[in-house]
């Protein structure tokens, strides 16, 4: 068994001393077959010595260079424009030149030029438009107040008028009942039916008609009597023919006063009550639709 163990540990040796051996001959057979190649030239300038350094590694690449931080200059003039001078090319700026204010490139600016004028000139005639635009606007205002208080007095002398002449009672009721139905007709006959609810010039129109027809009447009833009396007096003789003929003639007078009276109130009841009072409401209404038309005529000149 120990002969066995240290077989292993021999044959390590003999193979390690064989192949020192082995490269001990060929080191001599190589320097022994080429000694002329060993003192060439080539193989002398190969020859370095060595040195401990960082191992450099260049490698050879195509490419372009960029800048890290670029900025393109560009023209912001609109359209085209033409190039009157600029720097050399190769021109290095230094800081002094940009604190300077440098010229590096000046433009044609006779167009540029040639539109500021115009526009100044719009510009002027714009503002004047507006000063102008601005006063018709507080004179358009105060023409609107204007017209807008006309029409509300015209309003308000309208009404003044036909309460004048119907009453402020019946005026009031009568504008009532036309902004429930919107109806402009208005129910005479029910304002005649009773004249005491009136007011204004119609009741002293209706007044003095009736104190009128009373007056005819009772000078008509003394014609009667007065005749009654003469025809009795006639009949004894005690007064002529023509003085009869005559009272018979003043009770006749007498009763076509009456008639006339009482026409005149027909009339009136039936025409002259009726067309002034559609003619003072229509006259009210009117002045309403007038204002209203003020309004909105003034809101659309206001807006212009």
């Amino acid at each position: 068994m120990a002969n066995n163990k240290k077989n292993p540990v021999k044959i390590f040796w003999t193979l390690l001393i064989f192949v020192l051996l082995l490269a001990v001959v060929a080191s001599l057979f190589w320097f022994w077959l080429k000694p002329s190649q060993l003192s060439s030239p080539d193989v002398a300038a190969a020859a370095y010595k060595v040195s401990r350094g960082d191992l450099v590694v260049r490698v050879a690449e195509s490419g372009n260079i960029k800048a890290l931080n670029a900025a393109d200059i560009k023209s912001e003039v609109e359209g085209q424009t033409t190039i009157i001078s600029i720097v050399e090319e190769g021109t290095i700026i230094t800081p002094e030149d940009v604190t300077g204010g440098k010229v590096l490139v000046e433009l044609d600016s006779s167009e540029i030029k040639e539109r500021l004028t115009q526009q100044e000139i719009t510009f002027a005639s714009a503002e004047a438009s507006f000063t102008e635009a601005k006063e018709s606007y507080e004179i358009q205002i105060k023409q609107n107040e204007s017209d807008i208080k006309a029409a509300e007095l015209k309003v308000k002398f309208a009404r003044m008028d036909l309460e004048k002449y119907l009453g402020e009672t019946v005026v009031t009721r009568l504008i009532e009942v036309y902004q429930q139905n919107h109806a402009a007709q208005i129910d005479i006959a029910s304002l005649l039916q009773d004249p005491n609810q009136l007011g204004g010039g119609a009741k002293q129109s209706i007044r003095e008609l009736e104190a009128d027809i009373g007056l005819k009447q009772a000078e008509l009833i003394q014609a009667e009597e007065r005749l009654s009396w003469t025809r009795k007096l006639n009949e004894k003789e005690y007064v002529s023919k023509d003085e009869l003929k005559s009272d018979e003639l003043n009770v006749e007078r007498r009763r076509i006063d009456l008639d006339k009276s009482q026409t005149s109130r027909q009339l009136f009841q039936q025409y002259d009550f009726a067309k002034q009072t559609e003619k003072l409401f229509s006259d009210y209404l009117e002045s309403l639709r007038e204002m209203e038309r003020r309004e909105a005529e003034a809101r659309s000149r206001l807006a212009q």
